[in-house]
């Protein structure tokens, strides 16, 4: 079984998506909802950073907590030193594969030489691509190996659907845990059921949706409670 910092993780494990710092009561209450994952979208939250890395900080005493920013053009520069700042107070950091290089083995030796676990994350917001442009991601992510690969791709219609579980069906006994879920309205479903298939995680939003199709993390510990035996 998968663990993430000091939690075993059970399929579909719902992460709640964090962007701003949230009242120690709000913590409390998504803890005794069943919530036991956050993941902290660093370069989402408009708080100073002292007071962000604070809030995680107060949040892993409860939590598992995983750690991101997505490379943009304004922080390209800095990047590297926003992962080494919040990398102590997260369990886990999720680097998108497209990151470029040299700038993503940096990322990776950041969070190699801390001994944290690295997620490796693949993002499509337009298509399903080839079942060939797959299994080439997916290699390119193995070959970092990483502790996680993640891959959220949006889906048009219910074939693409399917051909994404298809190719989770086909990869998730590989060795690497997988998540692996398809965005937008066609692909809502796949964020519960493909943990019935093996795909380890499914994210949430707590304040608004940050992806197509996304639901609440507060609608997906109760489809997850209804639906699972754990």
């Amino acid at each position: 079984m998968a663990r993430l910092g000091s939690i075993e993780v059970f399929p579909p494990e719902v992460v709640g998506v964090v962007d701003r710092v949230l009242p120690r009561d709000d913590l409390k209450s998504l803890s005794a909802s069943g919530l036991r994952v956050l993941e902290f979208r660093f370069d989402s939250f408009k708080e100073p950073p002292g007071e962000v890395i604070a809030f995680a900080r107060q949040a892993r005493s409860t939590f598992a907590i995983l750690g991101t920013m997505r490379e943009t053009e304004t922080n390209r520069g800095n990047l590297k030193e926003s992962y080494a700042e919040f990398i102590d107070v997260v369990d886990c950091v999720d680097i998108e594969i497209a990151t470029t290089e040299p700038l993503r083995s940096a990322l990776v030796s950041i969070v190699r030489n801390a001994s944290k676990q690295l997620m490796i994350s693949h993002h499509d917001f337009t298509k399903v691509p080839s079942r060939e442009e797959l299994n080439q991601t997916l290699e390119k992510a193995r070959q970092l190996n990483p502790d996680f690969i993640k891959f959220a791709i949006a889906a048009q219609d219910d074939d693409q659907v399917k051909s994404l579980m298809r190719f989770l069906l086909d990869h998730v006994s590989d060795g690497i845990p997988l998540s692996i879920f398809a965005m937008g309205e066609v692909g809502m479903i796949t964020r519960v059921s493909a943990g019935m298939l093996g795909s380890l995680f499914t994210y949430g939003y707590l304040t608004s949706p940050n992806a197509p199709g996304q639901l609440s993390a507060m609608e997906l510990l109760a489809l997850k409670k209804k639906l699972y035996q754990h």
